[in-house]
């Protein structure tokens, strides 16, 4: 089913880091939207699929725990467009220092 439009919602999953990650910071993302993407671009949300009626939300702090057993809950309040078809979420880890999106998971809502 689709997500209410005008309405606020609260996302939050738990995560855990592995190995590689304990001394590269990563900050989690999340893109709802309309469209199944079925992205063919190594992973990465092309930034003219991100317009005002999707929902595209970033952690304001950056993760990296002290143990690949350590989890971690992150967690999005946001308020849904006039969008009526928002069923596609996205979640996303982006790597410091580049700007853009990695290891996509895609999951109907």
């Amino acid at each position: 089913n689709s997500l209410q439009p005008n309405t606020v919602y609260k996302l939050s999953f738990d995560v855990s880091m592995a190995e590689n990650y304990l001394t590269n910071a990563i900050k989690f993302q999340a893109f709802i939207t309309d469209t199944n993407l079925e992205l063919t671009t190594g992973g990465i949300i092309p930034s003219s699929y991100i317009t005002p009626d999707k929902v595209f939300l970033t952690n304001s702090t950056f993760s990296g725990a002290t143990s690949a057993t350590t989890w971690e809950t992150i967690s999005f309040t946001f308020t849904t467009s006039s969008n009526t078809n928002l069923k596609y979420l996205y979640i996303t880890a982006r790597k410091l220092p580049t700007i853009l999106c990695h290891y996509l998971y895609h999951f109907l809502l």
